[in-house]
């Protein structure tokens, strides 16, 4: 069955008060880790010079924001154009540099054709491992009169795409300055809890004076860890914390909400995105965490999400999630890191992680209007009957994201410039955090959540390969036959070609006729060759690249 919400997708084409002493902190590197701690080294360190980064152009059907409200406007219409039933043909927007501050573009730019990977795949955490960093009594106060709303930066980010697409190293690059941060905190915290003991146990030999205070173990990031852990980790940690993990699956599996056995891991683990105080009184434990808050990053396999997506949309856990599909893996260029972007990133870091303001942050007078398009274009997504209920819920938290967010470049910008975040966000950057939402997140989403709320069974995948079949083949006629002779995956599989075949003649693609000997014959509708040439092109050449990359692998299979 395909989902209603399809035709959505045809219509839409588109601590410390004062700033860190990073002086201070260079002066004291690790012993075994002095490249990465001092700044300066990291700046001297030969370099081939920064990278140019040209910034992918723009696609107009994706970019342009009025026509985008025009279209979620607009009324539903016998349109004679066939559905797209695909998702991904407005689907494919490129993370592009202009959307991210410098320093979080540069690094992540670097670092991705280094790897081969998609920069969003760096950038994107790289903007969690910063929100995590910056502690939660800095908010944004994102409406002008309404003080009683304000968020703190803290967002949930998830990368989907197949097995081996490199999630470890890319992850493992964006949280580097948030280790080497905790890994200097620990050495720190280490000395300050042996000077505590040594005066614990003066104090207790002599009663003299208050009992000293028990310096708390400070704490950036975790990977492994249980509920009742975690408390304990946050009551020393008030800032938040961030939780992140290459395979998201791990992180929401291990929650008994999904578990035959339920206890109360399920609402504590959805609480951390809204960051209240949590109450414990359980038998023989009686424990107060005063922010139960979390960042989560991590990144997941398609066809896994596929198998939890309907129960985590019932409780909400996907709905706080903004994700991304990555983009195609590449050969990674063998070239020396630009390490002054590496050296950026750290410093900002350093400093960001000591930003410390009572006052929420304001917008400035020209940032508002980037609000509000943010607001007119979620509230449309949220209020539009024809999409999933799942992608609604999403679409009704993207305002409250999109204040994250933005409280995450300010604190980034102000940081990288040494200066507090006690100042009005700018319009750039409000601008910067709608492209991000709109013309990034949104458009993945839609295609995500069509995906995977588009029905059970083989169907929809068969649909969407008998389409690309029509269009890569230029076909004006198609029967169960040829389908069959075109892949041997459907030679021993026929019963799933004919409800496709059905499916694709609900959608406007195919009219359904006989032949001479009665037997059904599908006549192509010839407007799908002039509304999809741009995706007959992509369809041509996945095959010729499949075809290719299978031929590759039995020549060396040969040759071993």
């Amino acid at each position: 069955m395909i989902d209603p919400s399809l035709s959505r997708l045809r219509r839409l084409r588109v601590g410390d008060p004062k700033l860190c002493d990073v002086n201070a902190l260079r002066a004291d590197p690790t012993e075994d880790e002095p490249s990465l701690c001092d700044v300066n080294a990291l700046r001297a360190e030969p370099d081939d010079g920064p990278e140019e980064f040209a910034d992918t152009p723009d696609d107009p059907s994706l970019c342009d924001v009025n026509a985008l409200r025009a279209d979620l406007n607009e009324e539903a219409s016998d349109d004679p154009t066939p559905l797209d039933i695909w998702g991904d043909t407005f689907l494919a927007p490129e993370l592009t540099p202009d959307m991210l501050p410098d320093v979080i573009a540069n690094y992540a730019w670097d670092e991705a054709a280094r790897i081969g990977v998609d920069p969003a795949c760096i950038a994107i955490p790289m903007l969690g491992v910063c929100a995590a960093g910056l502690d939660d009594i800095n908010r944004i106060q994102h409406m002008t009169k309404n003080t009683r709303w304000s968020e703190r930066a803290c967002l949930w980010l998830g990368a989907m795409g197949p097995p081996s697409s490199r999630k470890t190293p890319s992850l493992e690059s964006a949280v580097e300055p948030a280790k080497i941060v905790q890994k200097k905190w620990r050495k720190e915290d280490n000395i300050a809890m042996a000077q505590y003991l040594r005066a614990l146990d003066e104090w207790k030999r002599n009663k003299e004076g208050d009992e000293p205070i028990r310096p708390p173990p400070r704490r950036l990031i975790t990977t492994d860890y249980t509920m009742e852990s975690l408390q304990d980790i946050l009551i020393d940690n008030e800032r938040g914390i961030l939780i992140y993990t290459d395979e998201l699956v791990g992180y929401i599996s291990g929650l008994d909400a999904y578990k035959q056995t339920k206890g109360k891991d399920r609402s504590a683990a959805l609480e951390l995105f809204n960051g209240n105080d949590l109450p414990v009184d359980r038998k023989g434990v009686s424990k107060y965490v005063p922010n139960w808050s979390a960042c989560v990053i991590g990144g997941i396999q398609d066809d896994k999400m596929k198998q939890i997506a309907g129960s985590l949309a019932v409780d909400g856990m996907l709905a706080r999630f903004a994700l991304f599909k990555t983009g195609a893996m590449k050969r990674g260029e063998d070239r020396k890191p630009n390490m002054e972007a590496i050296a950026d990133y750290l410093s900002m870091y350093q400093t960001l992680v000591t930003q410390y303001e009572t006052e929420p942050v304001r917008l400035s007078e020209d940032a508002y209007k980037w609000r509000d398009d943010v607001i007119e274009i979620t509230e449309a997504l949220a209020d539009d009957p024809s999409l999933s209920s799942a992608f609604r819920s999403h679409a009704g938290k993207l305002i409250g994201i999109w204040a994250r967010l933005t409280l995450t470049l300010h604190a980034i910008k102000c940081s990288a410039a040494g200066q507090p975040i006690n100042r009005p966000v700018s319009e750039e950057t409000a601008k910067q955090t709608r492209d991000l939402i709109v013309k990034f997140f949104v458009p993945h989403e839609l295609a995500i959540y069509a995906d995977l709320f588009n029905g059970s069974g083989e169907t929809p995948d068969d649909v969407k390969w008998i389409a690309g079949h029509i269009l890569a083949h230029n076909l004006d006629v198609i029967t169960e036959r040829d389908v069959y002779r075109a892949t041997r995956e459907y030679q021993n599989e026929r019963h799933r070609v004919m409800p496709a075949l059905k499916a694709l003649e609900c959608l406007g693609w195919l009219e359904g006729m006989q032949d001479s000997k009665r037997k059904p014959i599908y006549k192509v509708n010839p407007t799908v060759h002039s509304a999809y040439a741009e995706r007959r092109q992509i369809e041509k050449e996945n095959r010729l690249d499949t075809a290719t990359k299978m031929a590759r692998a039995r020549s060396v299979i040969k040759r071993k």
